[in-house]
């Protein structure tokens, strides 16, 4: 059995430039890129997926975990969404296609779980103590780039798990196949979006790193207590 971690948090650690006081300022993807990668990759050594599932057992209750985390954590974003919300970049996102609430990974997740016989209705959420803090809607952006990373990264899993996994997988595959075909380009219109809030909202990036970095270690925690 190959225990090496595969990338879940996309796009992948690697060498990246440093930010200075002399470079241009970077777009906001890459400047998460590069304000990320230390916590990014202590994530996946911590986690070791999908190495550590080994069978059905440990695919539902990865399943289970990450549901756990993630659903209250979207349900966060529902804070920046309505109507009170009076931020207009919000309505950028959602006019340059990107909408949390038709993108959610949890609902991908409770599919899964229920089609390996688990209720979704009696799981208990993971309380808000250990949630990522997401006080403003920078924040929330990087909570979504750290989210949306992982239905990136799980594209590259899925091989491997139905190797393992065989035939238990059928019908129980929607959070690790993503959005299938269409799953790269819509990262590419995510990071086009993060740009476009980036270059409307320069003074906002540090918020944007710390939202990131916060659900990076509040995943780390979760998955593994």
């Amino acid at each position: 059995m190959n225990n090496l971690a595969a990338p879940i948090f996309l796009p992948p650690v690697q060498a990246l430039p440093e930010l200075t006081d002399e470079a241009l300022p970077l777009p906001l993807s890459q400047s998460l890129r590069v304000g990320t990668a230390t916590s990014h990759k202590e994530l996946e050594n911590r986690l070791v997926l999908p190495g550590s599932i080994r069978s059905i057992a440990d695919y539902r209750a990865c399943l289970l975990r990450f549901y756990q985390l993630y659903r209250p954590i979207e349900l966060q974003f529902q804070l920046f969404t309505g109507p009170a919300f009076s931020d207009p970049a919000f309505s950028e996102w959602i006019f340059a296609g990107f909408d949390p609430s038709a993108c959610s990974l949890s609902a991908r997740l409770a599919a899964d779980l229920e089609e390996l016989a688990v209720s979704v209705a009696d799981i208990s959420l993971a309380p808000a103590a250990a949630l990522p803090p997401l006080r403003e809607f920078a924040s929330a952006l990087g909570a979504c780039y750290v989210l949306e990373g992982s239905a990136l990264g799980s594209l590259f899993m899925l091989p491997q798990l139905r190797r393992v996994l065989g035939d238990g997988m059928d019908g129980a595959d929607s959070f690790f196949r993503g959005r299938e075909t269409e799953t790269s380009a819509f990262w590419q219109r995510f990071r086009a979006a993060l740009d476009r809030y980036g270059d409307a909202h320069p003074e906002q990036t540090p918020a944007v790193i710390r939202g990131a970095n916060d659900t990076f270690v509040a995943i780390g925690l979760w998955m593994q207590p």
